[in-house]
């Protein structure tokens, strides 16, 4: 209320009582206070208890749009213009006053105004007595409508910055002149690894460290008296670790400007702060590396002229003992600065005794943002004794090299001596006991000759008549023809057998050959290759690298390839494919026991693998131990040694190697071998325990081999045949004869040539060796294209493709590889003419499409 209502009621009173009218005095007084709480913008109604009526002031109708309405004079009606929800609440109040509970009431309610809407105010009672009982009750009433909404919106703007304050990441607080905590948030709470409540009301000694304590003291203070705000960093301790934060500490000013409080706002800087201690870290470091790094390090500024501003110790040294070595330095660095790049060379600089020092110096410049020079920064490093060692290292690579070819080339010839030589001495013996007993076979017909002399000797001489002929005939016919004749069949047919020796070892010597010049090529693609001869030559390769291994630890290690396991052409690359399997063996006999004798076997046969396909189901198993069990489920994997010693990247290069043929691999010890005549497994072998290692190979479409018989008899034809052997001339001609057709043979290819000139229309096919004399295969066949190309070519060699290419056999039909047969022999001139019959639709062309066809 206005201090002026204030002195007009004081001063009404005053005159009122003086006058001594104590009635009138009392309306007059009643009229002033009226008066005095109207111009305050309250109104003042009554309640008449002995009645229940009410009286309402002009103010107070005013207040609620009711000046000119009229409205009823009973408690009740106003009890109805209340909002429903403060209707009991406000009457409750007023009618505690009758009942003697209180002598002043206060409440706040929302009453109608006349608009319609509810304004809310405030009732401030006394109750009137007489003789101690309540007869009326006089009631001010205070709109504050206005008053509440700001104070709602106080209230939400409140909440609103309370839940920002909360929902925050940043730790908020605010302290006071104590430094003890008014308020903390959640993420404060947070930080410090506790509650809020756990905090309120305590100080900052009690969260942080003395040190950090008092650090913050000093800062708050600072604001309080100068009322400004301040920015501190901060640690928080945690259990697990130390935060570091970036604080703001702002004054709160009360109203009458000084500081009541301060609120501080804190920002994580830990990963900030951890990377600028490592930088410093680093930066210490770095400058002890570079301080005692092994080479000579300086620095020019060219802001300053060139001068020298930094150089490590070993500089200092390099300088000391070499004088001059900056002014040969300085030679080379017009040529870094004039190309703007870095520079590296070598030079040599002379010591102080005389010597001659070999440097290798890096001359780099560095620019600023503009691409201005600011600085030459120069390494070197004294390279002399290396000098030395690298003109030792180069003799010692060099003996060290011819040492390692001849180790690797002794290796292969020891592989292959060993197969070959076995494979020779049943060729050998072969032809020895083939002699012998062919020897016998003639002298049994000598024998039998001799008997015929004998007999017509007898019949000559004998004129006594028939009957001494008869007993000469019977006995020669019925004892000793007889067993000549068992004498001949039985060396013919030892003869047969020992002739297989010399076909069985031809084969080897074959499929060896085959290995080993696929191994060695270097041919890295994929296509078809026959898995005998790559399997015979990749266990050659492998005894002439383990056996002297195995000598040395008193080993002996048998490896044994299945007979009986069939014919099969697989896709990859033969000389990857030889690589795994001597992998394999290898890593066998470096696992066998010492001083004991164990066995590595080899078969296959066709399986369907889960997807149905066709494959070759390759086994290489061993007696010796097992894979442990530890290193099982990773076998395959990089850096896993599966033997003592190893690299642990070999079954890894396996994995990968067969995963590039579609093939793969895996470990099993339920397998037991077959013998090696395809027999089941033996008593002895079925008792052991066998590791092995099963490989599906795709089975190749394009070189699945058949057993196709020759067309019987064939067409007869006239070959030219060429071939600088005559024994090769013979035996073809031979098997020509045989055949039915008839051959022009020649061992001079400048002489078939010159015969071929003139009698091309005379011939069908041509048959010539690669490796002649003066003028190879391929050649002479070109040469012979030119005057009639309208025939079919043959080449026959004994090394295949490895030495010839794709340019060399353009003019060839077909490709013959020795050794062959006769029934070999009859198919390739079948397939040389239809692969002829082919190419005549694509003589036009300038490039075959195709390669040669290679007939094995």
């Amino acid at each position: 209320m206005p201090i002026s209502n204030l002195d007009k009621i004081r001063d009404g009173l005053t005159n009122a009582l003086s006058r001594g009218w104590e009635e009138r005095a009392i309306m007059e007084c009643r009229d002033i206070i009226k008066t005095a709480f109207e111009d305050a913008g309250n109104g003042l109604w009554e309640w008449n208890l002995k009645n229940n009526k009410v009286r309402f002031s002009k103010m107070w109708k005013i207040m609620l749009g009711y000046e000119t309405t009229r409205l009823g004079n009973d408690i009740y009606d106003w009890k109805r213009m209340l909002h429903p929800d403060d209707r009991e609440d406000a009457f409750n109040s007023l009618s505690s006053l009758r009942k003697k509970r209180s002598k002043i009431s206060k409440c706040e309610y929302r009453i109608l105004h006349s608009d319609g809407t509810y304004r809310r105010v405030l009732n401030v009672a006394k109750a009137i007595t007489n003789e101690g009982n309540p007869v009326r009750i006089i009631i001010m009433q205070k709109d504050i409508t206005r008053q509440g909404l700001m104070e709602e919106k106080l209230r939400e703007s409140e909440q609103k910055y309370l839940v920002l304050l909360e929902e925050s990441n940043d730790p908020i607080f605010t302290l006071d002149l104590q430094c003890i905590f008014k308020y903390v948030n959640r993420a404060f709470a947070r930080a410090v690894n506790t509650t809020s409540e756990d905090i309120m009301g305590k100080s900052v000694w009690h969260i942080f460290t003395r040190y950090e304590a008092d650090k913050i003291s000093v800062m708050v203070n600072e604001v309080f008296e100068s009322g400004n705000h301040n920015v501190i960093e901060m640690q928080l301790p945690r259990s697990d670790s130390v935060r570091y934060y970036m604080t703001s500490i702002e004054p709160i000013k009360a109203q009458n400007g000084r500081v009541a409080s301060v609120i501080c706002s804190s920002r994580n800087i830990t990963e900030h702060k951890e990377a600028e201690l490592e930088l410093i870290k680093s930066r210490d470091l770095m400058s002890k590396v570079f301080e005692n790094f092994p080479l000579a390090v300086y620095m020019k500024d060219y802001k300053k002229e060139g001068m020298y501003v930094i150089g490590n110790k070993m500089w200092d040294d390099l300088h000391k003992n070499s004088p001059m070595l900056s002014s040969v330095l300085s030679e080379f660095e017009d040529a870094a600065l004039s190309t703007g790049s870095a520079v590296i060379f070598e030079h040599t600089v002379p010591e102080k005794d005389g010597r001659m020092k070999t440097m290798k110096s890096n001359l780099i410049p560095l620019y600023d943002q503009r691409g201005q020079l600011e600085y030459l920064l120069g390494i070197s490093e004294d390279i002399s004794d290396l000098k030395q060692m690298e003109e030792e290292i180069i003799t010692k690579d060099a003996a060290l090299a011819q040492a390692s070819t001849e180790k690797a080339i002794s290796a292969l010839v020891a592989g292959l001596s060993h197969d070959i030589n076995n494979a020779l001495g049943g060729v050998t013996g072969g032809q020895d006991l083939t002699k012998m007993y062919l020897g016998k076979s003639e002298r049994t017909i000598d024998k039998i000759d001799t008997g015929r002399m004998k007999l017509i000797d007898t019949i000559r001489s004998c004129k006594t008549g028939s009957k001494g002929i008869s007993r000469h005939l019977e006995e020669f016919l019925h004892e000793k023809l007889p067993d000549h004749l068992v004498d001949l069949k039985t060396n013919i047919q030892a003869s047969r057998k020992y002739l297989t020796y010399v076909n069985n070892g031809g084969l080897i010597i074959r499929d060896v050959t085959s290995g080993i010049r696929d191994y060695v090529k270097q041919d890295h693609s994929l296509n078809s290759f026959e898995i005998r001869p790559a399997i015979r030559g990749a266990v050659s390769l492998s005894k002439g690298q383990y056996k002297p291994m195995a000598q040395d630890q008193g080993k002996t290690v048998s490896v044994e390839i299945c007979d009986a396991s069939p014919s099969a052409t697989v896709f990859g690359n033969a000389g990857e494919f030889m690589g795994i399997v001597v992998n394999l063996i290898n890593n066998a006999v470096a696992e066998f026991p010492r001083g004991c004798t164990n066995l590595i076997c080899i078969s296959w046969e066709k399986e369907k693998n889960v997807n149905s396909e066709d494959v070759i189901r390759l086994r290489v198993s061993n007696d010796g131990p097992p894979v442990p069990d530890h290193i099982l489920t990773h076998l395959f994997n990089e850096k896993v040694r599966s033997t003592h010693g190893g690299s642990g990247i070999g079954l890894l290069a396996v994995k990968s190697t067969l995963d590039r043929f579609g093939a793969r691999i895996r470990y099993t010890n339920d397998f037991t071998p077959p013998q090696k005549n395809g027999d089941p497994a033996s008593k002895i072998n079925r008792e052991k325990t066998w590791t092995t290692f099963e490989m599906d190979l795709l089975v190749s479409d394009a070189k699945e081999e058949t057993f196709r018989l020759p067309k019987d008899p064939p067409d007869p034809r006239k070959l030219l045949v060429v071939d600088d052997e005559k024994y090769m001339l013979d035996i073809m001609e031979k098997y020509a004869e045989n055949l039915g057709h008839t051959t022009v043979l020649f061992n001079d290819p400048k002489d078939a040539l010159q015969w071929y000139t003139n009698h091309s229309d005379e011939v069908d096919i041509i048959i010539s060796d690669q490796c002649m004399p003066d003028m190879n295969g391929c050649q002479l066949i070109s040469n012979m294209k030119q005057c009639n190309q309208d025939k079919t070519f043959i080449i026959m060699t004994g090394h295949g493709q490895l030495t010839l290419t794709r340019k060399d056999t353009k003019d060839v039909h077909l490709l013959v590889r020795k050794p062959f047969d006769q029934k070999q022999f009859c198919l390739a001139i079948e397939d040389a003419v239809e692969e002829r019959n082919k190419t005549v639709s694509r003589e036009s062309d300038s490039t075959r499409q195709n390669p040669v066809r290679d007939f094995t």
